[in-house]
């Protein structure tokens, strides 16, 4: 039985955190202005009422995007991922004037598997901006909720835990953004 990467098979759990993952029809850098990540960001920060969720960290670069969100119903997933693309798709080819355009691949989501797994893709989510490039320093990068933690918690906060809970990279080599 051949797996398709680009259909993964999704866990609907309830009472989850699941950290989301989805990229744009072959890694097309669609989202390449700041005018273009906020049309992402618009949506991440405005699911819809009826969906029971909370937001943990977020993401948003060229080609793809991460979050790490905490459902009631794991059956909304889905719901929450049409929200975030399916808007950002018809707003960002209503600008680049591409009707029908498909913008957006499959998603790929991981349900977290306890305090160390959360906390260790929070922080790959939040270091992504360093790994592609975009940035030196994640406070630099405003298309992340970085900056959101830096100012609730502090740099000690930050740092502390980055130190406990090591970045490791959840890439696999064929995703390669």
């Amino acid at each position: 039985m051949r797996k398709d990467l680009h259909r993964p098979p999704h866990l609907y759990l309830d009472e989850t955190i699941y950290f989301v993952t989805c990229s744009t029809k072959d890694k097309i850098r669609y989202f390449s202005t700041d005018k273009k990540k906020g049309i992402i960001l618009k949506r991440i920060m405005d699911f819809p009422e009826k969906i029971y969720c909370h937001l943990y960290a977020w993401v948003i670069l060229d080609n793809h995007y991460h979050i790490e969100l905490g459902l009631k119903y794991g059956k909304e997933l889905s719901a929450c991922v049409k929200a975030i693309n399916g808007k950002s798709s018809f707003r960002l080819n209503q600008i680049d004037k591409k009707r029908g355009r498909q913008v957006w691949q499959q998603y790929w989501d991981t349900c977290i598997r306890g305090e160390g797994d959360f906390w260790r893709r929070f922080n790959y989510i939040h270091h992504n901006s360093i790994k592609h490039g975009y940035v030196r320093q994640m406070e630099k990068y405003i298309f992340s909720s970085y900056n959101f933690y830096l100012k609730k918690y502090g740099e000690k906060w930050i740092i502390d835990i980055f130190n406990q809970y090591p970045i490791i990279d959840f890439t696999i080599k064929s995703d390669e953004f």
